[in-house]
């Protein structure tokens, strides 16, 4: 069996209602592989928040592209993106030379998400009772009366998962283990669990995304936020280039180093080093880990694989803007393809968009990890893959 990663991309393209007749052979083709075990297609939370529908002309294509993630990959999520760093963190710590699997041993790839307590009965009471007549009527000494207790605690739960379900991706096939934690028949972690279960479901969190958009929006906006703030950044940087570059005061300078594209190139790759390390350093605290007295950028590249690559292709992708002559602008969508990067260390088979593959790939030469670039290309890289097991 190998381990295939698709991009965000495919699966819009395979899950549209106007596939051409190639794209289809491709999906059938990856079907079959799921379903005969010979292939484990993987996805991520970063895989999710981009399938996830931008307003209510996509409903219906976030739905279908939940239904093919669900039916390609079942449960073989990976962790949460940020976990996963911190484990690396803590294997360059400890210089731990034991496999890292990136695979969810629960299903979870979303972090730990928290929801309210359920008020006390007699919370409720007063929170709820129309005047003080009714709240006076309802207490004797500070405590809800026997004769009213029952059917307020059938309230209570009842009114507490209306509010869960409304807040949080929950089925309703949950919702009785939520009415017993309001009653307090049964624990916080066993709701929790409940909870996570739901989540688990791409298919399901799709059709929970098109209807309730507002309440979705801190999830679809965990990649195309910080998308945002990095292109923002990476444009400003080429601005603050320009600007310096067109200042005749400073363009024919001759110790500018924009005159020198190799010396310019040097600074970058130095650079990106120094950012490496940096971001190592941040996730070794995260992950309570102490940072290495001697760590090296071998070390960190051993250790972290995927944060290497996330950083490395990110960079190396803006330099072609900033000093490479491409004359096209950083976009939003290069951080995210960064951030997919994370896992491709993990995988036989990576697949990224035509421009950010050859960034990627450069950062994972000598590992098992194949990177494709064209959707048209996976079945034979594929099928080569599977015949070199």
């Amino acid at each position: 069996m190998i381990t295939v990663y698709l991009d965000s991309q495919d699966y819009s393209t395979l899950s549209s209602s106007r596939i051409e007749p190639a794209q289809e052979q491709i999906r059938e083709r990856l079907r079959e592989w799921s379903r005969s075990g010979a292939v484990r297609f993987v996805f991520s939370a970063f895989i999710v928040s981009e399938a996830a529908p931008t307003g209510p002309h996509a409903n219906d294509f976030a739905i279908a592209r939940g239904e093919l993630l669900s039916n390609l990959c079942g449960e073989n999520a990976l962790l949460e993106g940020w976990l996963l760093l911190q484990e690396e963190a803590r294997h360059l710590s400890s210089a731990n030379d034991s496999p890292l699997s990136p695979l969810s041993p629960t299903g979870d790839f979303f972090p730990e998400i928290g929801f309210d307590d359920p008020p006390s009965l007699e919370q409720s009471v007063l929170e709820t009772a129309p005047n003080r007549a009714q709240r006076r009527k309802s207490f004797k000494n500070g405590v809800v009366r026997p004769q009213f207790r029952e059917q307020l605690r059938k309230l209570l739960s009842q009114t507490y998962v209306e509010q869960v379900v409304t807040k949080y991706p929950m089925k309703l096939e949950y919702a009785d283990t939520f009415a017993r934690f309001a009653l307090g028949e049964t624990s916080r972690e066993e709701a929790s669990a409940a909870l996570r279960a739901s989540i688990r479901d791409p298919r399901w969190l799709m059709s929970w995304f098109a209807a309730n958009p507002e309440l979705a929006k801190p999830i679809m906006e965990m990649v195309r936020k910080p998308g945002r703030e990095m292109g923002l950044k990476a444009r400003e940087l080429i601005q603050y280039r320009d600007s310096f570059q067109s200042d005749p005061q400073t363009r024919n300078m001759p110790s500018a180093v924009w005159n020198d594209t190799a010396e310019l190139k040097n600074m970058w790759v130095s650079h990106t080093s120094a950012t490496v390390e940096y971001v190592a350093k941040r996730f070794c605290v995260h992950s309570d880990s102490l940072w290495p007295e001697h760590a090296t950028a071998e070390g960190i590249a051993k250790y972290c694989p995927g944060l290497n690559a996330m950083v490395r292709s990110m960079l190396d992708s803006v330099w072609d803007s900033f000093g490479g002559g491409r004359k096209v602008e950083p976009t939003d969508s290069q951080f995210p393809d960064a951030m997919h990067a994370i896992y491709a260390p993990y995988v036989d088979v990576f697949r990224a968009d035509r421009f950010m593959a050859p960034h990627i790939r450069r950062q994972l030469e000598g590992s098992r990890t194949t990177v494709v670039s064209l959707l048209a290309e996976l079945p034979a890289v594929i099928e080569r893959r599977l015949a070199d097991r």
